[in-house]
């Protein structure tokens, strides 16, 4: 099965979005002048310690397992040593033509957004492909969601295309996995951006749960609007983001749109 292909019939997305807390938000942004550099900067997090443990543990579960996956332990841990570990940001493309969306965003609020009290940054799709196709070191991918027949057939053809011994197979679908998810997660329809990285001085841990990060900056013009969500205070919230917003003209070009959700959630 061609992985690569799959579910890359949709037409690209026009917006990414990124939830958070606005606690969180304050961090990404550059609000103290002397430790600024006119960026964004992210806490790209380890995806093997999100909160799905099942993901990326494709070669675990799938390869590993007998006599034959055994034999690409050892290639893949050399591949491992090569390119460092991932770290990837979440970005969720709303399907805005379909049915289900606003209701869509219920679950990504509620999950990522602080349970409906955060915000959330969007990204102009094509804005963010031109640069970072420019920057070589990250990759914006679309995640894959297999069934365990799409699991099982994959780890099939890794096996035998190994038997012919293409290394650079074995380290393609090692890359792509990073991406593979399970189909109970597709209605997120997630894209990330991945680095991959060695740099043990570079990456740091949080404080709170001891979860590995890596700090990477992007420039602010990419940013296109921050949305605050349906349960936050929005006027506190509105206002803050005005100051923040006030305090970086100075240092950056920082012309992000602020907005306020008119989500309707009930009693969710």
């Amino acid at each position: 099965m061609n992985t690569t292909k799959r579910k890359k019939k949709d037409s690209l997305p026009s917006s990414l979005y990124h939830y958070t807390s606005f606690e969180v938000l304050t961090k990404i942004m550059p609000i103290d002048k002397e430790k600024s550099n006119s960026n964004l900067c992210f806490w790209f997090s380890n995806p093997l310690q999100t909160n799905d443990k099942k993901e990326i543990r494709f070669f675990e579960e799938y390869v590993f397992k007998n006599k034959t996956g055994q034999k690409l332990k050892t290639e893949v841990e050399a591949i491992k040593e090569k390119i460092g570990s991932p770290f990837t940001l979440s970005l969720i493309h709303h399907k805005e033509e379909t049915k289900t969306y606003p209701s869509c965003e219920i679950p990504m609020w509620k999950m990522y957004g602080n349970n409906f009290g955060g915000v959330r940054l969007r990204f102009d799709f094509h804005k963010l492909k031109k640069y970072f196709e420019s920057n070589n070191c990250i990759e914006l991918k679309q995640c894959l969601y297999l069934t365990k027949t799409e699991m099982v057939e994959t780890s099939r053809h890794l096996k035998k295309a190994n038997q012919d011994n293409p290394k650079d197979f074995v380290e393609k679908i090692y890359k792509e996995a990073v991406c593979y998810k399970t189909c109970d997660w597709e209605y997120e329809n997630e894209w990330r951006l991945v680095k991959w990285s060695k740099d043990i001085e570079a990456i740091g841990f949080r404080l709170t749960d001891g979860r590995l990060y890596l700090p990477v900056t992007f420039p602010f013009e990419l940013l296109e609007t921050i949305e605050i969500g349906p349960k936050a205070d929005q006027e506190a919230i509105e206002g803050s983001l005005l100051l923040i917003k006030k305090k970086l003209q100075n240092i950056s070009d920082a012309h992000f749109e602020i907005k306020k959700s008119k989500l309707e959630i009930g009693y969710i």
